[in-house]
């Protein structure tokens, strides 16, 4: 196994190409990341980091591999829309550029993934979904269209020489185990297991990993809050993004079995990518400095349950 550790810009704040700590930009935030010890990083949102040029200067002035990118696409839209396709070639052509300069560099790792996910809906984003209610979840002919969007996709992806996995992620058409089984029964696309958004979805990550783990590219490595969810859940509706980064916590704070993950990590993954996220939201306040010491001590737990005998 040979599983390489990352980070990526949302653990600084960085939830659109405006936002991150009101002291750092684009540069600081990755030397945040190096500053903590990582390897590699994932880009952030399309265009945070500015055109391929400046994005491949970025990476390699901080000595940092890219891991991916991520992308939302429409997958009710029945085929990849103009607005999406476009997304999905800027991020493949500033991943493959990002890699290329890596490579010329020496700088040891895999190769990025491109992490596609549903964009979500409006009636997604009031409430968390009960997990158990298959009735919440696309028709037949709904799903045929997403596994169109996904296919095309998939296929750009190709053509950069990349790989395209999909990330299961709350409040969108993809979430719960049903819907990501209904995925990998109707499509050939790798999986990025989210520790944090699988345990909210009601899946428990140990048992995702070792019933889909041969089908894994990509791991994002988060632990939550369980009762955050569930108050949203009771009370609702009440927007993911309002308490999203409440229910993000340190490495072991949470209800995730981080150690549990990591062991089965250890003996059945087949290696790549382990990114690692806090989604913290910013406050408007000047706080680089907190979340790279928040991202230092949980690559240190991480790193250490990875060794540990």
């Amino acid at each position: 196994m040979s599983v390489h550790l990352a980070g990526a810009p949302v653990s600084w704040g960085v939830w659109g190409p405006h936002h991150g700590p009101a002291d750092g930009g684009p540069q600081q935030v990755l030397a945040g990341v190096a500053q903590a010890g990582y390897g590699g990083s994932e880009l952030g949102p399309p265009g945070y980091l500015g055109d391929p040029a400046e994005t491949v200067e970025a990476f390699a002035a901080h000595r940092l591999r890219p891991a991916g990118a991520y992308v939302g696409v429409q997958l009710t839209a029945g085929a990849l829309t103009h607005a999406d396709r476009a997304d999905v070639q800027r991020a493949c052509a500033l991943l493959a550029a990002t890699a290329r300069r890596a490579d010329s560099d020496g700088l040891p790792g895999p190769a990025p993934v491109l992490v596609l996910a549903d964009a979500g809906a409006p009636q997604l984003q009031t409430a968390p979904r009960d997990p158990s209610d298959r009735s919440s979840g696309l028709d037949r002919q709904q799903w045929d269209g997403a596994v169109r969007v996904l296919g095309e996709a998939q296929r750009v992806s190709a053509e950069h020489g990349l790989v395209a996995a999909v990330h299961p992620h709350l409040a969108t058409w993809v979430e719960s185990g049903w819907e990501v089984e209904r995925l990998l029964e109707t499509t050939d696309l790798p999986l990025v297991l989210d520790t944090g958004h699988l345990l909210l979805a009601g899946v428990d990550p140990v048992t995702a990993l070792r019933d889909w783990g041969g089908r894994t590219a990509h791991v994002h490595l988060k632990d939550v809050d369980l009762a955050t969810c569930e108050r949203a859940r009771a009370t609702g509706p009440v927007p993911l993004r309002s308490w999203w980064s409440r229910s993000c916590t340190a490495l072991g704070d949470g209800d995730v079995d981080v150690a549990g993950f990591l062991a089965q990590l250890r003996a059945s993954w087949g290696g790549g990518w382990l990114v690692l996220e806090r989604d913290v939201e910013p406050t408007g306040a000047p706080e680089l400095a907190a979340m790279t010491a928040a991202q230092t001590a949980d690559l240190r737990t991480a790193d250490g349950l990875l060794r540990a005998p």
